[in-house]
């Protein structure tokens, strides 16, 4: 399956995700799935554990879809009101598809 469905699929769904990226396994609540304002397919989630080259294996990031390898849906479902998402994501230019604005809390928009 293309990344772009599986991905969309995920945060329609709400399914838990496991994917390589550089070097390591990853396991993510997908967000927000778009086109970065630099041009790229870029994924924002909040990582549960796994790898991390900034040694900070919780929390939200920011993925480069083209780096992401081995997408796995799992069983697991998360729910949409994580503290700390923002709908209107100031890196996103164009939006593929994402957890519902309704859900979002507010606040200051993240910066990558």
């Amino acid at each position: 399956m293309p990344l772009q469905p599986a991905i969309c699929q995920a945060i329609s769904q709400r399914h838990i995700i496991r994917f390589r990226y550089q070097g390591g396994v990853r396991v993510v609540e997908p967000y927000i799935h778009g086109r970065s304002t630099a041009g790229h397919d870029v994924l924002r989630a909040f990582q549960l554990g796994g790898a991390s080259r900034s040694r900070e294996p919780v929390g939200w990031k920011l993925f480069d879809v083209a780096k992401i390898a081995a997408v796995e849906l799992t069983q697991l479902r998360f729910p949409n009101d994580r503290a700390g998402y923002h709908a209107k994501d100031s890196v996103m230019r164009f939006v593929h598809c994402q957890v519902p604005p309704a859900s979002a809390s507010p606040g200051p928009r993240p910066h990558q």
